[in-house]
């Protein structure tokens, strides 16, 4: 490494851009150059620190007097002096390569604990325990994410999808839930939360305790909701509407069962679509505005159909994962 290689490697350190690797290359060439290579750049390091506090008169001679033991020194005061300040310059160096070692490991342990820990629930409901004793049930194809210093000093996980929460009270921290429309804000309650991102509405049903729930974007709206009511919100109208709840069909997915109370055809079979993967193709979409009360715990989407069709008279061809359905002409 030449003379302008160093003085760069300098540069950096003063400037705090050098990187943990070239600080390590760095105390290797002090080591390694001639006290004439070093001595202008030395000089310069202490030109940048005037602020800094001398040391004491004590410390000084004690510090030559060991850099003179261990080298062929002239004895000559401006040579005393250059050395005085070059070990001077060269602590300064080592503390500051010390703290800067310690702020490289602190901003690895701080990207360590930004990173997200992400669990997604598969072809059936999935039970979590959060690290603070929180119970989350996520339902098929949701996911639920945090970051790995959760309950440290807050508490607050992502859903996308539907997740049943029974929240560990704790006074000090507040659980929050996240979506991309609503955050719900609880100390310790029950709750469920469905947040589909492909449907138009998201809701979010109270069992027990109390919540507030917050929209995310302006205009704000805050609502504080109570049991036996739920918060439904409309985004394509960006709506935000307090509701009566039943909380034994809000949490029916929980006991693997399916119930609808006047729902559109079109939202059962997104429910269906999503609990059994599947596709549905629909020729008529006169037959997806149809209403629909009733409850399906059938394991096989077969069996559904069946039923169906005998409310909305269509036929239905099932290939793989796509079913066509076509409603059927009457004589």
């Amino acid at each position: 490494m030449d003379y302008n290689e160093l003085k760069i490697l300098f540069q950096k350190y003063q400037e705090g851009k050098i990187t943990r690797e070239e600080f390590y290359l760095l105390q290797k060439q002090v080591n390694m150059h001639s006290d004439k290579t070093l001595q202008p750049i030395f000089e310069k390091q202490w030109e940048q620190f005037e602020e800094y506090i001398p040391l004491s008169s004590d410390k000084q001679e004690m510090l030559y007097t060991r850099i003179l033991s261990s080298r062929d020194l002239p004895k000559g005061g401006y040579y005393r002096n250059w050395w005085i300040r070059i070990a001077a310059s060269i602590l300064i160096l080592f503390t500051m390569g010390w703290a800067f070692s310690l702020y490289n490991e602190n901003q690895q342990m701080q990207q360590l604990t930004e990173r997200n820990v992400v669990i997604k629930a598969g072809d059936s409901p999935s039970s979590i325990i959060l690290p603070d004793g929180t119970n989350v049930k996520l339902n098929s194809y949701s996911s639920l994410s945090y970051r790995s210093d959760f309950g440290v000093k807050a508490r607050t996980v992502s859903l996308s999808g539907e997740g049943y929460f029974e929240v560990k009270r704790d006074e000090t921290r507040q659980f929050v839930v996240k979506t991309n429309h609503i955050d719900i804000k609880v100390l310790g309650t029950k709750f469920n939360v469905h947040a589909y991102e492909d449907e138009d509405f998201l809701e979010m049903a109270l069992l027990e305790g109390s919540i507030q729930v917050n929209t995310i974007k302006s205009p704000y709206r805050s609502l504080v909701v109570k049991p036996k009511e739920k918060v439904v919100y409309n985004k394509a109208e960006d709506e935000l509407i307090l509701k009566v709840s039943d909380n034994d069909i809000e949490t029916a997915w929980l006991s693997d069962i399916l119930i609808f109370q006047h729902d559109t055809l079109r939202y059962v079979l997104d429910c269906l679509e999503r609990k059994y993967r599947v596709t549905f193709h629909v020729e008529d979409d006169i037959l997806l505005s149809d209403i629909y009360t009733g409850a399906f715990d059938e394991k096989d989407i077969i069996d559904i159909l069946e039923i169906l069709k005998i409310h909305y008279h269509f036929d239905y061809v099932k290939e793989d994962s796509n079913i066509y359905l076509k409603a059927r002409t009457e004589p």
